[in-house]
């Protein structure tokens, strides 16, 4: 699989230094982070984003006026510098590959540190530089102002390139992705896969006892074939259930038994409530699954229940452990060539209701998601 255009761009972001930050240590960023928490649930991945954001800022601001000759003495005098390196930072990242999008979240991260430096910073950090009345320094909060200004100019440049940069992205990301009717056709296989291979499943291991669905090397051919028609099943129905809900794979792998268990039938549709799938400042997902499905989810979780493993997950491989690499497994059953990203941006692009084609020219306009 060839490596997505994140990675790349992140990989020569780092080979340019531009994703070094400042010591965790700093004065302005234990302050920041002091500050950050009171509004974030702690250890929230939200705080750590925003802080490591302004951090790499900083940090290249710090060695652009080290290298002319006049290291900040003081935290301040980072966020009162000339405007060039600020604008430099993003020239350079966006060259690399960086959208305008993330430039805009970076200066939103910015403009939250600089309006902190200047109503609460300035009073609590003892050392920052004082007027002859002992008060904050006024010429140094203009200095801060001041920057603040400017880079508002910059944000507001970057809203007005933003709808451009989005179309243009997101139309070369449209016109990449595999043909709809493929995808399309691998689902319908699935539709047409999943019940008979549940059926054998069903057969080979009867209503009761423990079931074994691993296989070695020594196993027989019957053993080797179920062990294959459950990998299948797995993904099938994970695959099947990510297209239709909308959600992203680590719902499907992370979803536990128990959620199943505690499934709610309202009409035709079954709910299920995930409560881990990212991270902890993530809400729990939601999965809506048609009638047809959720008896399908119901027959494979009788057999799952008797599986011999000590994972808690609803779905597991046919070594018994969380699904890890489903990409990977319905690239090499069905023959396609998807990668989370890629499903990701089809799934939330698909027009419900629509022929396939039209799907695609949709798909053209209207993408969704970020690098």
């Amino acid at each position: 699989m060839p490596i997505s255009p994140y990675k790349r761009v992140r990989k020569m972001l780092v080979d340019q230094g531009l994703r070094e930050q400042l010591p965790s240590n700093h004065p302005l960023i234990s302050l920041h982070a002091k500050y950050l928490e009171l509004g974030h649930e702690k250890d929230s991945q939200a705080c750590k984003n925003y802080l490591a954001n302004v951090s790499r800022i900083l940090q290249f601001v710090s060695t652009w006026l080290n290298d002319r000759g006049c290291p900040p003495r003081h935290w301040s005098e980072l966020l009162s510098s000339s405007e060039e390196p600020y604008v430099n930072y993003f020239t350079e990242r966006e060259k690399l590959g960086q959208t305008t999008a993330t430039t805009i979240n970076y200066l939103k991260n910015l403009h939250t540190l600089m309006s902190s430096a200047i109503t609460l910073y300035a009073l609590e950090y003892k050392t920052f530089p004082k007027s002859f009345n002992g008060d904050p320094s006024q010429t140094v909060i203009n200095g801060i102002k001041l920057l603040q200004q400017k880079l508002k100019i910059l944000y507001g440049k970057k809203i007005k390139q933003q709808s451009g940069d989005l179309f243009r992205r997101k139309t070369a990301e449209a016109l990449d992705l595999p043909e709809y009717t493929d995808i399309e056709n691998v689902m319908a296989k699935i539709d047409l896969d999943l019940p008979p291979f549940l059926d054998q499943l069903e057969e080979h291991f009867g209503p009761g006892g423990m079931v074994k669905v691993s296989s070695e090397k020594t196993s027989t051919p019957a053993q080797k074939h179920l062990s294959g028609i459950w990998r299948k099943v797995v993904c099938g129905l994970s695959i099947h259930l990510l297209w239709t809900s909308k959600q992203r794979s680590g719902v499907v792998a992370n979803m536990l038994l128990e959620e199943w268990e505690r499934r709610r039938v309202e009409g035709d549709k079954t709910i299920v409530t995930v409560s881990t799938h990212k991270n902890d400042d993530k809400e729990p997902a939601t999965l809506v699954i048609g009638h047809g499905k959720a008896e399908l989810m119901e027959r494979y979780f009788s057999l799952r229940q008797r599986v011999v493993t000590s994972a808690k997950q609803f779905f597991v491989t046919n070594k018994g452990e969380r699904v890890t690499k489903l990409y990977d497994d319905i690239n090499k059953i069905y023959g396609s060539r998807l990668s989370a990203s890629v499903f990701r941006r089809m799934v939330e692009t698909k027009s419900r209701g629509h022929h396939a084609d039209v799907s695609k020219s949709v798909a053209v306009a209207l993408q969704h998601g970020d690098l």
